[in-house]
């Protein structure tokens, strides 16, 4: 029994695993924190320089 369920907790996670992946690699995961922050900075810097072109 704990053979068995030792081998669905694997099994469990190399799913859990290849999800991620494939949800990273479309882009569906929600961002951190501290990669909306950067995201941000990057945006306002962006704006910033446009306003200076003449």
């Amino acid at each position: 029994m704990s053979h068995e369920l030792h081998k669905l907790q694997v099994e469990e996670e190399t799913i859990m695993r290849k999800l991620y992946e494939l949800m990273s690699a479309e882009g569906l995961l929600p961002k951190c924190k501290k990669e909306k922050q950067q995201e941000e900075k990057a945006v306002e810097s962006t704006l910033e320089n446009k306003e200076w072109e003449p």
